[in-house]
């Protein structure tokens, strides 16, 4: 499979993601600095307090072993992308992490006055250091549900919608608890659809067709 036919195949998930790329990059360039947490205060009331920190667990480790045993029992051939996916993520989070060394927004609240002006959400540990950029959760989740999108063949608009929906309000969680800023986000989402797309072609080029190759010449 070329990446032309997996964007062809995806293409709802793509221009959603396109559209992110879009919004999100002319948000980068036009809103103040820390205006994204602003933004996120008149909401902030028990329901979405759940809600998003409901979200945020699904960028976590936890769900990749769920699905790889749903897959092995399900899909056995799709399983092994659960462990290589996850294990790549860990490696470029904790990589890019070392790499940028850019301090998380708890940082800055005595800096900017935030203390005053960013409402935060009860009993949520505010994350400090230099580790914000990229999102590791983001990152975790993009990958996932990404990956997730090339594997479901069937109804491929409607799941392409709501995988893409599942990854964007992981990393909208990430932004509403206050843990990483927007532009940590907007990275961990491009490097986890990049890796999606990598981890799956090579895995189709590599893994499945050879395998179907097998079964085919033994018939």
């Amino acid at each position: 499979m070329t990446f032309k036919e997996l964007y062809n195949n995806n293409i709802t998930y793509f221009f959603w993601f396109s559209l992110f790329l879009f919004v999100g990059g002319l948000l980068l360039d036009f809103i103040p600095f820390g205006s994204e947490f602003l933004f996120f205060n008149p909401i902030k009331v028990p329901f979405f307090n759940y809600f998003f920190r409901f979200c945020t667990l699904l960028g976590e480790a936890y769900l990749y072993v769920i699905i790889f045993f749903y897959l092995f029992f399900t899909n056995k051939k799709y399983a092994i992308l659960m462990p290589i996916t996850g294990g790549l993520v860990s490696l470029i989070v904790w990589i890019t992490k070392k790499t940028f060394c850019q301090f998380r927004p708890y940082e800055y609240m005595d800096e900017y006055d935030w203390m005053k002006k960013i409402e935060l959400v009860p009993d949520v540990f505010m994350n400090s250091g230099d580790t914000t950029m990229p999102s590791g959760h983001t990152l975790s989740a993009f990958a996932l549900f990404t990956i997730l999108a090339f594997i479901i063949k069937n109804n491929k608009v409607l799941w392409n919608t709501i995988l893409f929906f599942f990854a964007l309000m992981v990393g909208i969680s990430r932004v509403y608890l206050v843990q990483h800023f927007l532009k940590d986000i907007y990275t961990g989402a491009l490097f986890g659809v990049l890796l999606a797309t990598f981890v799956y072609l090579c895995f189709d080029k590599y893994l499945l067709k050879p395998k179907e190759n097998i079964i085919v010449n033994n018939q």
